[in-house]
């Protein structure tokens, strides 16, 4: 039993390594977003692209189901990507207007101890 509870922490402990480094990978790709939006769209007119072209596809004995499974594919990581992208910069852009409401918060507080301290 105490086994399978250190084998469980290990998993964990594996598992917080690997969440961080996908999440410094993706701050990464931050600069970027604007990129990866217009990939993302593109990806989704492609995917609706190989619909529309179905019979020409099958004409020239391709089968569009596997193509558009593939579009499918790449679209739905495309859209993954960019909103976990986009979610990294919104919490990183919050976490600095906090820092700064902080110090200013702090700065503020120092003001008022040096105005009522010198009364």
């Amino acid at each position: 039993m105490n086994k399978t509870k250190v084998s469980e922490e290990e998993r964990v402990l594996n598992l917080a390594t690997k969440i961080e480094t996908l999440l410094q990978f993706t701050a990464l790709l931050v600069e970027d977003l604007d990129l990866l939006e217009r990939a993302s769209n593109q990806s989704d007119e492609i995917s609706s692209r190989i619909l529309s072209a179905a019979p020409l596809i099958e004409a020239f004995g391709d089968s569009y189901e596997e193509k558009h499974l593939e579009a499918e594919v790449r679209r739905k990581r495309a859209e993954a990507l960019t909103k976990l992208v986009r979610v990294v910069k919104d919490t990183e852009e919050d976490r600095a207007k906090f820092a700064k409401d902080k110090e200013a918060r702090e700065e503020n507080r120092a003001k008022l101890n040096g105005f009522f301290g010198g009364l």
